[in-house]
């Protein structure tokens, strides 16, 4: 009886641990979740999305009756995904998250153009942010990684010459549109397979 409730005690926790532990992966070389406030490309998650930098599990707050049913996320679904919560700040409802997904695979819409929509928005446009908070969420947006020194450096500089003439919305469209004409986006849209 001793032996089974050591066994018991190990088990749980172990699964105790497994379930603490966040899911990261290392396919950008750094040790962090592929995209912000969501798992790795494929990765499975019961039922939540865990907050880049918390430290609670994923299954944490789930009331009794909450579904446990893994949820599978495409590098599609995680770059709009990423785009809603970096620029706006919140997840994607599904209506919105299915209608871009079937524009980009479809190939009705580019990369390009997903982003200008979504980013020329209201909600986005009214939006007060300075140089140092757009050209990061851009970087995290458009690159899927966090900004080099030289090259962060290099568009905040250029954000604070354009929004000399044009306003702070306007400015922006301005460094999006010249961000992503860089080679990097075109690399990660041909990865996930959309138009540029």
């Amino acid at each position: 009886m001793r032996k089974f409730k050591l066994i018991s005690t190990l088990s749980a926790a172990l699964i105790a641990a497994s379930v603490a532990t966040p899911v990261f992966a290392s396919t950008n070389n750094i040790d962090q979740p592929v995209a912000p406030g969501l798992g790795p490309v494929g990765s499975v998650m019961p039922g939540v999305v865990t907050p880049a930098g918390q430290d609670t599990p994923a299954a944490e707050g789930l009331g009794p009756n909450a579904s446990m049913t893994p949820q599978l996320y495409s590098e599609v679904q995680l770059f709009v995904q990423n785009i809603y919560k970096v620029a706006l700040d919140r997840s994607a409802d599904t209506e919105g998250l299915n209608f871009w997904e079937n524009a980009l695979t479809s190939e009705e819409w580019s990369g390009r153009q997903v982003l200008f929509n979504l980013l020329n928005t209201p909600e986005y446009r009214g939006l007060d942010l300075s140089a140092q908070e757009f050209v990061k969420g851009m970087y995290t947006i458009i690159n899927d990684r966090t900004p080099d020194a030289d090259g962060y450096n290099f568009w905040v500089q250029e954000y604070k010459k354009v929004v000399q003439y044009k306003d702070q919305a306007d400015a922006r469209i301005e460094i999006l549109d010249r961000m992503m004409n860089e080679s990097e986006f075109k690399t990660r849209c041909a990865s996930m397979g959309i138009r540029f």
